[in-house]
């Protein structure tokens, strides 16, 4: 008995203590009255804040307990080393520059208003079994712009990560986020030259939604932005407004409860626009709109184990693969009687849709008033479809169309349409109208010249005799 009043006692006294402290918190300033950051952070008391005026100031920081940090602004007060937070209370830290990286253990601390020019061990900020929030941020020449290796990263939101020099397909990352136990918002942000990838955010636990809103990425070696889910019950992956340029593998999801994608540009990927893959087919649904995927090294959508994926008002060209890809699924949705699809997918090579499951794409603008059935694999059903591309797609970009093979424009391809690229390649048509050369352009190098003009030809004089297939060189869509 008396043990346990001694420890009520105890606790009581700890508990008066820290009232007490916040009861006469003060305010530090440096260097008013410590000439060093360090100096103000040792001599401060728990909850006191310390304001640090504008200037360089030299050193690495530790901060251990709960004092917050705020500066004169991100471009005024400059801390010339690192800075480590290891406090088990939420602290702010806002308003400063850090030269050498941010490194955040066991805290959870409130950041904004920062800059980093430069790595902690690489890092511009690494955390671990963390919590934070971070708003109006820069982070640039470092390896990695933000490591969380376990935690609940709530938000990431008005920032800009760029000039990244890690490279490494699977470990270098703008914003890598491992073992996610709370839902993660990223919003407004920006990553622009990185040698790695993107994105990448795995979730460890159930009911997570992870939202991804007005991303912009340009210039990534490798992927764009991966979810994981790791099969977990109710986590939801949401990407909306995002635009990337020149990507390899663009966005990826896997093993997510639903993944929905909406009004994303994506262009000049190497490798696929979008990639969800499943663990089963009972599990993932994939809803797809307004969405504009061209000129990507791989598939314009690549599909696989997955329940079904939702495809509407999207434009998919321009692919070195098949526009859509749909493997070892349940069903297809592109487009039905009741809801048609109102995508336009063309220009693609070899397929304009290929699946081993069974796939409805109803509704939709194929590149070509009449559609040869040999662009699709047999259980697609892609009649019928529109004979023109739809006034609203809803997506970025209405690619430039033309049937390919139809040069005098009359929606028709015969054999004087070979003979009109011949006389286009020999320049007997001084200006031919860009309609004429693009369907002229059978085999889509950009040129109509004489030293291609026989292929151009034979392929319309193929295309006019129903042969799609063309012996060494894929068919365009």
């Amino acid at each position: 008995m008396k043990s346990h009043i001694r420890i009520l006692l105890l606790l009581l006294a700890v508990y008066i203590s820290i009232c007490f402290s916040l009861a006469v918190a003060d305010i530090i300033r440096v260097p008013e009255d410590y000439n060093t950051i360090s100096k103000a952070i040792s001599q401060a008391l728990l909850g006191d804040t310390i304001h640090v005026a504008e200037g360089e100031f030299s050193g690495d920081l530790k901060i251990t307990s709960w004092i917050s940090l705020i500066g004169a602004g991100k471009d005024k007060t400059i801390i010339k080393g690192s800075v480590e937070i290891n406090s088990p209370t939420s602290i702010s830290f806002q308003n400063v520059t850090i030269t050498k990286g941010l490194r955040c253990i066991d805290s959870s601390p409130s950041i904004k208003n920062l800059s980093i020019t430069g790595g902690y061990n690489g890092y511009g900020i690494y955390a671990r079994n963390s919590g934070f929030e971070l708003d109006n941020f820069t982070i640039t020449n470092c390896g990695q712009g933000i490591r969380l290796e376990t935690g609940s990263i709530q938000k990431i939101h008005n920032g800009t990560i760029s000039n990244l020099s890690s490279d490494h397909q699977n470990y270098s990352y703008g914003i890598y986020v491992d073992n996610l136990s709370s839902s993660l918002s990223i919003t407004n942000v920006t990553l622009t030259n990185l040698q790695g990838s993107a994105i990448y955010v795995e979730a460890s636990d159930k009911d997570i939604d992870i939202d991804f809103t007005d991303v912009t990425i340009n210039d990534c070696k490798y992927g764009g932005i991966k979810c994981d889910g790791r099969s977990k019950e109710n986590t939801n992956c949401r990407i909306n407004n995002v635009t990337t340029t020149s990507c390899d593998g663009v966005i990826r999801g896997s093993g997510y409860s639903n993944v929905n994608i909406d009004n994303v540009t994506m262009t000049d990927g190497g490798s696929h626009g979008i990639n969800c893959s499943g663990t089963s087919n009972t599990g993932d649904i994939l809803n797809i709109n307004k969405v504009t995927i061209t000129d990507g090294g791989a598939y314009g959508i690549y599909c696989r184990r997955i329940k079904t994926a939702k495809v509407r008002n999207s434009v998919i060209g321009r692919n070195a693969n098949p526009g859509i890809y749909f493997k070892e699924s349940e069903t297809g949705d592109f487009g039905t009687a009741d809801d048609p699809g109102n995508n336009q997918i063309f220009r693609n090579r070899q397929f304009l849709v290929q699946s081993d499951a069974k796939v409805t794409a109803i509704g939709n603008w194929w590149g070509m008033i009449s559609v040869p059935k040999g662009l699709f694999t047999n259980n697609v059903v892609y009649e019928p479809y529109l004979k023109a591309p739809p006034g609203e797609s809803g997506a970025e970009e209405v690619l430039t169309t033309c049937l390919k093979g139809d040069v005098n424009g009359d929606q028709l391809i015969k054999s004087i349409d070979a003979s009109l690229a011949l006389r286009i390649a020999a320049q007997l048509i001084e200006e031919p109208t860009e309609a004429q050369k693009c369907g002229a352009d059978m085999n889509e190098d950009g040129l109509v010249k004489s030293i291609d003009a026989s292929l151009d030809a034979s392929l319309i004089l193929r295309q006019a005799a129903g042969l799609n297939q063309v012996v060494g060189a894929p068919p365009l869509i």
